[in-house]
């Protein structure tokens, strides 16, 4: 049985800026419950719109410090799916360039504010001067997601972001994924996975990665 679909696509601004110097992930590795902050929050900016979900830059006071997130809150959606994405994004906690949970109830996820520009809103001569090792960074993030369960085939252009900061590709929306045990997982479920990056990226090298997923899986 196909998992649900993960709700809506979103027209991310990356005209949005935020200056910080202390963010949320650090307050939460210090061991400080962030849950009142997050309550207590401000919205700025409307930054994405979905067909069942809203995404607002939202800002947070802790001090004299202003901490951005993102809360995606949903409109339509049923809380099972809410309750599947919150899922996707937690098996993959950890994982480079996804954004990490802080909190969800039945209404809305917040999570860390990527900051990328979408692939789809830059020049082709821009894209192909992302270096390889940004790209081949984003091929192991991908195994891992695999190695996971998590079943992705739909790399949209939109839906991965360019951080020249970092010099990382960021994923912000899992419209094409699916989640299954990865005790389960088959050769034609790591294929397709495969397929679909090879679309956004025509030139990844792939060479070992079905490997490194068998690695990961006997692990």
């Amino acid at each position: 049985m196909r998992s649900p679909e993960l709700v809506g696509r979103f027209d991310i601004n990356p005209e949005v800026e935020v200056v910080k110097s202390i963010d949320l992930i650090e307050l939460i590795d210090q061991g400080i419950d962030i849950k009142e902050l997050l309550l207590g929050a401000q919205k700025q900016k409307k930054i994405g719109k979905g067909a069942q979900a809203v995404v607002w830059l939202m800002e947070a006071t802790y001090g004299d410090h202003k901490l951005p997130f993102v809360r995606k809150t949903f409109t339509q959606a049923r809380e099972s799916d809410i309750q599947f994405e919150y899922g996707v994004l937690d098996r993959l906690k950890g994982i480079s360039g996804i954004p990490r949970v802080y909190w969800h109830d039945e209404k809305s996820i917040d999570m860390e504010y990527l900051t990328g520009i979408p692939l789809g809103r830059m020049k082709k001569t821009q894209r192909d001067m992302i270096p390889d090792r940004s790209i081949i960074s984003f091929r192991d993030s991908v195994i891992k997601s695999i190695a996971r369960g998590v079943i992705n085939t739909d790399f949209n252009v939109n839906n991965i972001l360019w951080n020249a900061e970092s010099m990382k590709l960021e994923w912000i929306d899992f419209g094409g994924v699916r989640m299954i045990n990865p005790k389960d997982m088959t050769r034609t479920d790591i294929k397709s996975v495969f397929d679909a990056l090879r679309k956004t990226f025509p030139y990844i090298d792939l060479s070992n990665a079905y490997e490194q997923v068998y690695i990961l899986l006997n692990q």
